[in-house]
C-alpha cells in the first residue's frame, strides 16, 4: 500500500511542513522505482520517502522510517497506514476496509508563526504567496489542531486566547497526579475554550453529582469541600443553591485555579472561599456555621499527599476513621467517599478482599457513635449508562468490570452529635 503528498510550504532549512495535499505520484512509473528497491531489499514496514524533481529528474533525498505531522493527511485521505501495518504484523485479526482515497489537504498554521518569529520565511514548492493567502481561509478551516481534541492549541496559534484564559488553562492542566482528573464546570468551558474531551481522566462527576443533590437538600446550605481539586463539585452545588461553599485545596495551582474561575464566573468570596491549604483534620477551625462537609476520595491519600509519609496501614486505617469523626461535631451531614487502595497502590488495599460489604462494615464499625448512615450509593451501568442507585443485595457485590472507582460506595452520614 502507498500513499503520497505534494508539499507546498516548508519551515526553512528542511523543517517541519506547513502545507501540503495529497497526490497521485505513487501511481508514477518513477515511484515504482523506490517501491521495487525496498523489496529487492526486504524491508518491510512503514517507510516515508521525501523525493525533490529537477527539469529532468526525480531523486530521493530521504527515506525515514519516523513519520510526522502530515501522517494526518494520508489518515484524512482514508489511505490508513497504520491499519495495514497493524493487519501485516498480526496485531489485529480482521483485514481493515480500504475505502476509495479521496483528496485530502494538510496545513499547520502554527508554523508560519513559529517561522515569522524567527524573523525567517517559508519555503514555497511549486505554489506563490499570492495563491496562499487566497486560500488561507479555507486552510484555517483544516488546521491540524482544529479538531476536538486539541482546539485550544489552534486558538493558542491563532492568538486569540488572553492571558487570563491561558493561566487558567495552564493551571488546570498542570501541577500534580490529579491534575487534569476532573471534569471543568460547564460554565468555564465558554471562558476557556475547552471542552470536557479534554479530561483523560473524569470520574463520573456528573453521576455522582446527580446522586448527591437528589438525597441531600443543598439548597442554602453552607459547604465545607474538603480537597476541591479544581472546583467541578464547588461550583455545581452554588448552582444547584448553595448558600456558600468553602474549598481546601492542597495543591496551589488548583487553588489558584478555583479562585481564577471564580472570578471569570463573577462569584464572589461570599458564595466561593478558597483556602489553599490541607485540611487539618486536628487542628483546623471553621468560624462558619456548616451543615454539609463534602469529603470525596480524600482519606485514601492519608499519608502520601498529607499527613505523616512514615505511618504503617494499620495506623492509617484507624486514623481515618477519627478524622470522619473529628467532623461529627461541626457538620449536620458528610458526604464521604473512599478508595480501596491506600496511596492509590493496588498493593496497598485497606480492605481484605477489596469488597464494598468489607467498607461498609468498616465505616458503620468505626463511626457508629458518631454518625448514622442514611443512605449508600453504588455504580451500576445499565445500557451503557453509569448511574449511582441505593444499595441493594445485587449492587452489594463487586463488579471489577467498573473498575475500581466506581465500585467505590458514596455514603451519606448524619451526625448524631451535631443535629440540626
Amino acid at each position: 500500500m502507498a500513499f503520497s503528498q505534494e508539499n507546498l510550504i516548508q519551515q526553512p532549512e528542511g523543517k517541519s511542513i506547513v502545507a501540503a495535499v495529497s497526490s497521485n505520484y505513487h501511481h508514477s512509473k518513477e515511484c515504482q522505482k523506490y517501491i521495487k528497491l525496498f523489496k529487492d531489499i526486504n524491508f518491510r514496514g512503514l517507510v516515508m520517502v521525501e523525493i525533490r524533481k529537477n527539469s529532468k529528474y526525480d531523486y530521493m533525498i530521504e527515506a525515514n522510517p519516523r513519520f510526522w505531522g502530515p501522517s494526518q493527511l494520508f489518515v484524512d485521505s482514508r489511505v490508513n497506514l497504520f491499519d495495514a501495518l497493524l493487519f501485516d504484523y498480526g496485531v489485529i485479526e480482521e483485514k481493515p476496509q480500504y475505502l476509495k482515497p479521496r483528496k485530502a489537504e494538510y496545513f499547520w498554521f502554527g508554523g508560519l508563526v513559529e517561522t515569522f518569529k524567527c524573523n525567517k520565511n517559508v519555503n514555497f514548492y511549486n505554489y506563490t504567496p499570492k495563491k496562499f493567502f487566497k486560500q488561507l481561509p479555507s486552510f484555517l478551516q483544516i488546521d491540524i489542531y482544529r479538531r476536538d481534541d486539541s482546539i485550544n492549541i489552534f486558538l493558542d496559534e491563532l492568538g486569540v486566547l488572553n492571558n487570563n484564559v491561558k493561566k487558567l488553562r495552564a493551571l488546570y492542566f498542570t501541577g500534580s497526579k490529579h491534575s487534569n482528573y476532573q471534569m471543568v464546570y460547564k460554565k468555564l468551558l465558554p471562558q476557556l475554550q475547552l471542552n470536557n474531551n479534554l479530561v483523560s481522566k473524569p470520574k463520573y462527576e456528573m453521576e455522582r453529582l446527580d446522586f448527591i443533590v437528589k438525597n441531600i437538600d443543598i439548597k442554602g446550605k453552607t459547604v465545607l469541600d474538603i480537597g476541591s481539586n479544581t472546583g467541578f463539585f464547588a461550583f455545581s452545588l452554588i448552582e444547584k443553591g448553595a448558600k456558600r461553599v468553602i474549598c481546601y485545596e492542597g495543591n496551589k495551582k488548583h487553588a489558584e485555579f478555583i479562585m481564577r474561575s471564580a472570578n471569570c464566573l463573577n462569584i464572589g468570596n461570599n458564595k466561593i472561599k478558597v483556602v489553599p491549604n490541607y485540611y487539618n483534620f486536628r487542628r483546623t477551625t471553621i468560624h462558619d456555621k456548616v451543615d454539609i462537609v463534602l469529603l470525596m476520595n480524600v482519606l485514601h491519600h492519608l499519608g502520601d499527599d498529607y499527613g505523616d509519609k512514615h505511618k504503617k496501614i494499620d495506623f492509617v486505617k484507624k486514623e481515618i476513621i477519627k478524622q470522619i469523626n473529628y467532623l461529627a461535631d461541626k457538620t449536620s451531614f458528610l458526604i464521604l467517599q473512599l478508595g480501596f487502595n491506600w496511596k492509590g497502590n493496588i498493593r496497598n488495599c485497606l480492605f481484605e478482599k477489596g469488597t464494598k460489604k468489607e467498607m461498609i462494615d468498616y465505616i458503620y464499625q468505626g463511626t457508629k457513635n458518631n454518625w448514622e448512615i442514611e443512605n449508600i450509593g453504588i455504580a451500576e451501568k445499565i445500557e451503557d449508562k453509569i448511574i449511582y442507585d441505593e444499595l441493594n443485595e445485587n449492587n452489594i457485590l463487586r463488579d471489577d468490570s467498573l473498575g475500581e472507582f466506581l465500585n467505590r460506595p458514596i455514603f451519606m452520614l448524619r451526625s448524631k452529635i451535631n443535629k440540626i
